[in-house]
């Protein structure tokens, strides 16, 4: 059986072995970007029934992120959760995630929210985009 002296000591070993693995491993800074289109073109204003695309390109420098999450947001919202996700997206090998719906009648703003990575080859950092705006005609505006 061991001493409490050596359990302790023990303890202290193991919070200081990894303290040291953790403080070697960088962490990369991410930028998140966000593009609204439609049909294939950019837009920030289309009709009502349109099918909307969200794509968000994530990079760690230059490098496309290629693992990792990305949630669709109502950007008017405190939080991303509940009614205020629109959806969640994997990331493909091109570092794209990629959200297609149809918005109702009304103003509305999106933003992209990479989660980040926790472990993994590249551990990235989690990041959101700027916000986009789109507004959809048509006769019965929603609220």
């Amino acid at each position: 059986m061991f001493a409490f002296s050596q359990v302790l000591r023990l303890r202290v070993l193991l919070v200081a072995g990894l303290i040291a693995v953790t403080s070697s491993v960088a962490i990369a800074a991410t930028v998140t970007t966000l593009t609204v289109t439609s049909g294939g073109s950019a837009v920030s204003t289309v009709n009502s029934g349109s099918v909307v695309t969200l794509t968000a390109t994530v990079t760690a420098g230059t490098t496309p992120v290629t693992v990792g999450q990305v949630n669709f947001c109502d950007a008017t919202a405190k939080f991303c959760t509940d009614i205020h996700l629109l959806g969640t997206a994997q990331l493909t090998k091109a570092g794209t995630a990629i959200l297609k719906f149809t918005p109702p009648v009304g103003s509305h703003h999106y933003k992209a929210i990479f989660l980040g990575t926790p472990n993994g080859v590249l551990i990235a950092a989690a990041s959101t985009s700027q916000t986009a705006a789109l507004t959809v005609t048509g006769l019965y505006p929603t609220v």
